[in-house]
């Protein structure tokens, strides 16, 4: 059975559509803007996946750099340049970037703590002092009252060949995650996806943020187009406290 995100085409068909990374792009560009962070600046994005925030940024004008492990993925980066590397570990000189960004929930996806301390570090680490990291976040169902109390499917799609259904299952209050799946089949086969997200809200990332002692809380830019989504904007110390 294999991976969606070893299936680009398929992958954007399934859940592209669901997002708008040019208009979250440019409240992103709009946030670095009145932070002083103007085209062209630098920016890196770990966890880029195919990258389409990086390229609507690299359009605006900005040098991006899209990092991550999949090298089918970044195959689909058009204008950002694409890095393989583990976001834990970029191969980048310290303090170049002015700005980091974490879109699609990236942060969400590192349900251990020490992995998910990791990532800041080394997006403090590339960082140059007074950059930000803008952090994506969806507005969590459990914030909403929205709750599942079993797993269920919320979502079924029919692209070309491929069926696919989305399934969400309930929360793991325990460890304070909750599983999301995709499954489905087309004529090359059966594929899924599945992830495990911590569960974020703002002041629960700005909390952990500080936990490293290389970061300050700087307020939030709401995504007008989609109100449950918004981007949490961490101002990088000059030094590690």
């Amino acid at each position: 059975m294999r991976k969606l995100t070893d299936d680009r085409a398929l992958y954007e068909a399934l859940l592209g559509d669901a997002r708008d990374p040019s208009a979250e792009a440019r409240v992103a560009s709009r946030a670095l803007a009145r932070r002083g962070i103007v085209a062209p600046s630098t920016i890196v994005e770990p966890c880029a996946g195919h990258a389409p925030h990086g390229d609507a940024l690299a359009r605006a004008g900005h040098r991006v750099l899209a990092v991550d492990l999949s090298r089918a993925m970044l195959a689909g980066a058009r204008r950002a340049f694409p890095l393989r590397a583990d976001a834990c570990a970029m191969p980048i000189r310290s303090a170049v970037a002015d700005a980091v960004i974490l879109a699609f929930e990236a942060l969400a996806l590192f349900v251990d703590d020490d992995a998910l301390l990791g990532l800041l570090a080394e997006c403090a680490r590339v960082l140059r002092p007074g950059g930000c990291l803008l952090v994506d976040l969806e507005e969590p169902g459990w914030a909403r009252g929205d709750v599942p109390s079993r797993a269920h499917t919320y979502r079924r799609e029919r692209v070309g060949d491929a069926r696919a259904e989305f399934l969400e299952h309930p929360l793991d209050w325990r460890r304070g995650t909750q599983r999301f799946e995709v499954r489905g089949r087309d004529r090359r086969g059966a594929f899924r996806e599945q992830s495990v997200l911590r569960l974020l809200d703002p002041a629960q990332v700005a909390l952990v943020a500080r936990a490293t002692g290389c970061f300050l809380a700087d307020g939030q830019a709401l995504q007008a187009r989609s109100p449950l989504r918004l981007w949490v904007i961490l101002r990088r110390l000059p030094a590690v406290a």
